[in-house]
């Protein structure tokens, strides 16, 4: 509680003095939570809900507003192979299959993921289309 409470009261103060926009509140708490070693439920909390918000705007087509969400996610964890699966189908679904591989790419070869498993069964029919 007093943990949140100061998050509160950090965001207030960096938007108050002019800062407003300039980082989303979940890259603050995250950064917060870097510093004072704490957070991990939250800002895993704070993953799930990106992720979650990535795969309900890539259902609507929205790829520019899903792509976001899981580039937060991943910049909050960078190995996050839900978020890495979501950002490649972001590419692949606007087409640029380079771009989709090189994210894969980014997960662990052994990850056992099905939604990353998708993605690369995606990624080989697509180059053997080519």
């Amino acid at each position: 509680m007093r943990r949140r409470c100061f998050t509160t009261l950090l965001c207030s103060l960096l938007w108050a003095g002019g800062a407003a926009g300039a980082l989303p509140e979940s890259e603050v708490k995250a950064f917060i939570g870097r510093l004072t070693g704490a957070g991990g439920d939250e800002a895993e909390s704070d993953i799930e809900a990106l992720i979650e918000e990535g795969a309900a705007a890539l259902a609507k087509g929205d790829l520019g507003g899903a792509g976001q969400a899981y580039a937060q996610a991943l910049s909050l964890d960078p190995k996050n192979v839900k978020a890495i699966a979501g950002l490649a189908r972001c590419y692949l679904a606007g087409g640029d299959a380079e771009r989709a591989r090189e994210v894969a790419d980014m997960a662990p070869a052994d990850a056992k993921d099905a939604d990353l498993a998708a993605v690369r069964a995606s990624l080989a029919l697509a180059e053997q289309a080519d």
